[in-house]
């Protein structure tokens, strides 16, 4: 009887864990993309742009299209898995507020480092 009781009771926790699991958006490069569509067939990229490797737009230079999704806040885990898996690195994407935030994110130029002045040697 103990055993149904705590059977019962992982159901339930796993129930209320997946009714909590939100929409999140989600800028990936095209390799993180493809993978996040074999986890999930249903995403679908609601807008893409070619940026170079610096950051900036691309005019017809070698870069990377990256994709705005909206995915299950509960596949993020399993999408930086496959990253790491496959792509043999960590990351791969940025969760945004909200798509206006996602974006503003894609659409900005890169932020540049202070230069900052060279210490006097003595």
């Amino acid at each position: 009887m103990l055993k149904l009781r705590q059977s019962a009771l992982l159901v339930l926790l796993g129930l209320a864990g997946a009714a909590q699991a939100q929409p999140v958006w989600i800028s990936v490069g095209d390799q993180g993309y493809q993978l996040l569509r074999k986890l999930d067939a249903g995403a679908r990229s609601q807008e893409s742009r070619q940026l170079a490797a610096d950051g900036r737009l691309a005019k017809g230079a070698a870069g990377e299209t990256v994709h705005l999704v909206q995915v299950d806040e509960a596949l993020l885990p399993a999408l930086s898995d496959s990253i790491h898996e496959n792509l043999r690195h960590c990351g791969g994407f940025i969760v945004h507020r909200d798509l206006q935030d996602a974006r503003a994110a894609l659409k900005a130029r890169p932020r540049r480092w202070p230069a900052w002045p060279r210490p006097a040697m003595r």
